[in-house]
């Protein structure tokens, strides 16, 4: 951790040129500090900076910020939810609220984000700052003071969560100050418990963590208890002091064992944003609406050229619903995927920027130092990892070669921006060659009139098609 921040330092000065290529080397050691520290603070905090290096090269991208700009937010919201009782989860409300004002035009989203702030840590070190920058916004938005949202009430206090286990069993207490209301809901591998109208103590506490997750939204607190295959949940109150006990009765779960395919089989296509997240905003034009079409479209021309149902095609969403960036790769590992293709629309302050752009996603630049280890299964992962990368980057100057063809064939003006790297932690993990296709910038007039167009989109969609299919047709696929 304290190596991460050192790095952390060095890049934001004059010493490091190639900021873009320094910055994997820094989240990817922070990453590692999260992975690897037992301690809950350094975890939070290493998650927090990852948000703070994306939030730095947000503010000096010229063309990519949209990108790191959702990286940013999905970083300090990770706080938020895996971390609800740090004392950083205040600083990341007040960050996500600066990135989606200034960095994705939607003061909606930015200033119910800090009356957020205000409403659950009023005594947090970023109030102050908080309502300087909800002044801010009301100057320019005068409309937008109807957005404030009530305080809220809370009817108690959860001051600890126990855990104990046996094998096939395991016993959850919720120590509360007082009656809370709650409500238990059993699925197949997971029980969540919601309390109402409660929130954290100051003095907050988990004590064996393993199967329990804690989130906090708005003024209610989910508890999430994943320990296996449900068999049977048993709860009950006891006072004097008053807590709630949950008994689980479970299986647990066999590893899946994944098929190793001899070919590309399986393809994994992602509509980025969704739900509460609309992406950037344009002249009334949502990118996850825009996005959310092209990916319907792909997966339909690529039914219709390649030999389904040999071939497996899914979206990680299909309608409009949100999913957290790092959920999204976990759905294509689940799913065996062979590729992975995410779709955005750019955004830039200057409206006159236009054209498409893609990335393959390049967190290994840099390599840790595997010296002092002879953990065998570690080297072969690295070894996995720099061969995927290779396999990324031919996989995306494919499809940016096909896609680019494909509109010049009918549209003047589609201006080619390239195909870069780009470090993203959520894709740490993924296991096959993935990429991030910017398809038209949603801030261009001329452009953002295209995307309102069933034909435009449909074009695109054929493009970024053809791309895939002569990666399949030209690859040679590492097993």
């Amino acid at each position: 951790f304290q190596n991460a921040l050192k790095l952390y330092k060095t890049l934001k000065s004059s010493k490091v040129k190639n900021k873009s290529d320094f910055s994997s080397l820094v989240i990817q050691e922070f990453y590692t500090s999260y992975m690897k520290s037992k301690k809950r603070k350094i975890k939070a905090f290493s998650l927090f900076m990852i948000g703070k290096t994306y939030l730095y090269l947000t503010k000096i991208s010229k063309n990519g910020d949209e990108v790191f700009a959702d990286l940013t937010i999905s970083s300090f919201m990770r706080v938020i939810r895996e971390f609800p009782e740090s004392s950083l989860c205040d600083d990341s409300l007040y960050y996500i609220g600066y990135v989606y004002y200034y960095y994705k035009n939607n003061p909606v989203s930015a200033i119910q984000i800090l009356y957020n702030l205000l409403n659950n840590y009023p005594k947090g070190d970023y109030v102050r700052k908080a309502r300087k920058f909800i002044k801010t916004i009301l100057k320019k938005h005068p409309e937008l003071k109807k957005e404030r949202i009530k305080k809220v009430k809370y009817k108690g206090l959860l001051l600890k969560v126990r855990s104990f286990s046996r094998k096939n069993f395991i016993r959850v207490i919720f120590d509360v100050n007082k009656p809370v209301k709650y409500v238990i809901s059993k699925y197949p591998a997971e029980v969540d418990i919601l309390f109402n109208r409660i929130k954290l103590s100051k003095y907050f506490k988990i004590n064996n963590n393993n199967y329990i997750t804690i989130q906090r939204s708005n003024s209610n607190i989910k508890a999430i208890i994943t320990p296996g295959k449900i068999v049977s949940v048993r709860n009950f109150i006891l006072t004097k002091p008053y807590r709630i006990v949950v008994d689980i009765e479970f299986q647990s779960i066999k590893k899946r064992i994944l098929k190793i395919h001899k070919r590309i089989e399986t393809i994994v296509i992602d509509p980025g944003h969704g739900g509460k997240d609309p992406g950037a905003i344009y002249y009334g034009l949502a990118e996850k609406d825009v996005v959310l079409k092209v990916a319907k479209l792909l997966v339909i021309i690529l039914k219709k050229k390649l030999p389904y149902p040999k071939y497996k095609i899914y979206l990680t969403r299909n309608s409009d619903r949100y999913i957290y960036l790092e959920d999204r790769v976990k759905f294509a590992n689940e799913m065996n995927a062979d590729l992975f293709v995410s779709i955005h629309c750019n955004a830039a302050k200057d409206s006159h920027l236009s054209g498409v752009q893609t990335f393959y996603l390049d967190p290994y630049k840099y390599r840790l130092n595997i010296a002092s280890t002879n953990d065998v299964d570690y080297i072969i992962n690295d070894l996995m990892r720099m061969a995927k990368l290779s396999e990324s980057i031919n996989f995306a100057k494919t499809v940016h070669k096909d896609l680019l063809f494909t509109l010049r064939r009918k549209y003047r003006f589609v201006y080619d921006h390239g195909v870069k790297k780009a470090p993203f932690y959520v894709l740490l993990n993924t296991k096959m060659p993935s990429i991030l296709v910017e398809i038209s910038f949603i801030s261009n007039p001329m452009e953002n009139r295209r995307l309102r167009n069933y034909n435009y989109l449909k074009t695109i969609a054929q493009g970024i098609a053809q791309g895939i299919i002569d990666y399949i047709n030209t690859t040679d696929f590492v097993k």
